[in-house]
């Protein structure tokens, strides 16, 4: 034993080596894999077979002044350093974040993820931004977050000051940035918007079989399309289509009909009445087939109004009052302002995934027919047990507060409904031609319908679930699986250095307060000196 114990610091030698080839072959190859993790464990092993067999020496060595105020210091300090650097090699090679804020702005949206996870084809992206400029950082993040996620995306840097032939090969005109994503063949272009709401659109499109054109009515006192200036417009909603693979066209029904090569028609808040032949032209398109959204405000258009009856829905001639608290956590007092939550909605593609309440604004009752045959209704989403679609238009609420009430007899109340999705099982419902004549139908037609356009309108487009409301009905109608990608989960503050601002940060963090707590050290250490 007594032998053993003398050339007892040959196993910690050993042990030392096996755990410094260890460490060498994790930071060389990424991994410890069997051979490391084998020689690591002999290693701490071998170290305490030596402190086992030579343990007298070693709690001698451990009580002795000089090694408390020496080489004990020595050995204390090497292994911080050990542990340092240790920590450094790990965290390097298993790269994690956590994003913190209370927004989650920094972390991809779950449809960003499962766009990016659900890649099958690599995808290289071209990233041209002049070097070290405040967008190519912000993209080189994005990326870093995209690359998280998948194996199949591959991101270049190009500054096209230093490489102006490949600029030129790629038509950068653009002196802030362009994109440029590849997959086989197929390649897209951004080239003003680089976040990650625009590259992950960007993404699907690459990949998107169909380009979708969608026909908007005009003539009728409509919202404008094109308005994304003011908070009444559908202009915002407009754009986030047609970031994807979506054109709108404006098109006059009476003087043009509808192209049946229209994926779907929208009829915005028409404030003049249709004619006769619009409304013939429109229920031909379905019966063929066709597809649209009808968002029909309150106490407008009674022709049209009753007309949507042939669809199966019925529109009330009111407006819902919905005297529900829920409206005060946005400031809004109105009780003609409608807030419906994912628990008043229906399990349908339209709303089933809905993760947030959808701010309707005013509108009127919107149901499904009872009874009817040939169609496949589903009310999308409802009201409180509170709400009622108001008739009395005769008398002021602003005047006198109890101005309307529900009346059972005469008005819908509880529950009311707010939106209906339709589907035409049997063309021949809708009157556009009779049975013998029935050829040139096409089953499989549909309208939603909504009593307001108040949800996708500029001011509320963003807020809620609005906008993923709005966007699953048009994917809805078009049959388009691909869905639209919302962006980070909310807003929050973001803090960007210049050159200046981050020199600063980096030597008050590096050297300024290390340099204090030092200065601080040495005048205790000579005033305890000269006590």
């Amino acid at each position: 034993m007594q032998f053993i114990s003398k050339w007892s610091w040959i196993f910690a030698v050993v042990g030392a080596f096996f755990g410094a080839i260890a460490v060498v072959l994790y930071m060389v190859i990424g991994e410890l894999g069997t051979v490391g993790t084998l020689l690591l464990v002999a290693g701490g092993s071998l170290f305490i077979a030596w402190a086992v067999f030579d343990k007298d020496n070693v709690q001698a060595g451990l009580s002795t002044k000089q090694f408390r105020y020496g080489s004990g210091s020595v050995v204390v300090t090497a292994l911080a350093i050990m542990l340092a650097v240790g920590t450094l090699v790990v965290t390097t090679r298993h790269d994690v974040s956590w994003d913190l804020g209370r927004a989650g702005r920094f972390s991809l949206s779950e449809m960003s993820a499962q766009t990016a996870q659900g890649l099958q084809e690599e995808v290289s992206v071209l990233a041209f931004f002049p070097e070290g400029s405040l967008d190519e950082q912000l993209f080189r993040r994005l990326m870093e977050s995209y690359q998280g996620e998948t194996d199949l995306l591959s991101v270049d840097f190009v500054d096209p000051d230093s490489s102006p032939i490949l600029a030129a090969d790629n038509d950068i005109t653009n002196a802030y940035g362009t994109v440029i994503l590849q997959a086989g063949n197929r390649s897209q272009r951004m080239e003003s918007e680089f976040g990650e709401e625009s590259f992950t659109n960007t993404l699907i499109r690459l990949f998107s079989a169909e380009d979708y054109r969608l026909c908007w009515s005009t003539g009728h006192l409509e919202i404008d399309p094109d308005d994304d200036q003011t908070a009444g417009g559908l202009g915002f909603a407009v754009l986030k289509l047609e970031g994807r693979n979506y054109s709108v066209t404006k098109s006059s029904i009476l003087t043009d009909g509808i192209d049946a090569a229209c994926d779907a028609v929208i009829v915005a808040a028409p404030q003049r009445d249709w004619e006769v032949a619009e409304r013939e032209a429109l229920a031909e398109y379905i019966a063929g087939g066709g597809k649209a959204l009808l968002m029909i405000e309150p106490r407008s258009v009674p022709e049209l109004s009753a007309d949507i009856e042939r669809y199966g829905v019925i529109l009330g001639n009111d407006l819902v009052q919905d005297p529900e608290v829920r409206g005060q956590a946005i400031d809004v007092a109105d009780k003609a302002f409608v807030i419906v939550l994912p628990e008043e909605m229906a399990l349908h593609p339209i709303t089933e995934q809905l993760n947030g309440p959808v701010l309707l604004g005013a509108s009127r009752t919107v149901a499904a027919a009872r009874g009817v045959q040939g169609y496949v209704l589903h009310e999308l989403m409802i009201g409180s047990d509170e709400s009622w679609g108001e008739t009395n238009f005769e008398r002021n609420p602003l005047e006198d507060p109890l101005a309307w009430q529900p009346n059972l007899d005469t008005e819908r109340v509880g529950s009311v409904p707010l939106m209906v999705a339709s589907i035409i099982a049997d063309p021949l419902v809708l009157g556009t031609v009779s049975p013998d004549m029935a050829g040139g139908l096409v089953p499989g037609g549909a309208v939603v319908v909504a009593g307001t356009a108040d949800f996708a309108r500029n001011d509320l487009y963003v807020r809620g679930a609005n906008q993923d409301l709005f966007e699953n009905i048009i994917g809805w109608l078009v049959d388009d699986e691909a869905p639209l990608a919302p962006g980070p989960s909310g807003e929050g503050d973001e803090l960007y250095l210049d050159f200046v601002r981050l020199s600063i940060a980096v030597l008050t963090a590096v050297i300024i307060l290390p340099g204090l707590a030092v200065l601080l050290a040495m005048i205790a250490a000579v005033r305890r000196r000269f006590q």
